[in-house]
């Protein structure tokens, strides 16, 4: 498809940088053997993202965890919700409440725990 894609773009001319991901390192060099500007390859993105959050929380469990949640809640209040349906959307929007309620209920037991 990618072929295709870059193909079409030298037949009309496009000047816009045709930007690629794979998994491969095969097809990323096929890739730009073809053209493309850049190809990213989400499994090395994957690695060196969580060599930089190891390096960020070292061995502190409860760092790692309230990156988690970070992350979580980025996820969860999204409005990137593109392709998904009414139903899945509701979903997304009930767990975000319900992390919501959870975490307010973990800030309230920590206060407490640290007045006694």
């Amino acid at each position: 498809m990618e072929h295709l894609i870059l193909n079409l773009g030298i037949l009309v001319g496009a000047a816009v940088p045709f930007i690629a991901t794979t998994d491969s390192h095969r097809d990323a060099a096929d890739l730009y053997a073809h053209g493309a500007k850049y190809v990213i390859q989400t499994e090395q993105l994957a690695s060196e993202r969580f060599e930089g959050l190891l390096n960020e929380t070292g061995s502190a469990p409860d760092l790692l965890e309230k990156k988690g949640k970070e992350h979580y809640r980025n996820l969860l209040e999204g409005e990137n919700k593109i392709g998904m349906n009414p139903k899945q959307k509701m979903e997304i929007e009930k767990k975000w409440r319900e992390f919501r309620l959870q975490e307010e209920d973990d800030n309230r037991t920590s206060a407490t725990t640290n007045i006694t």
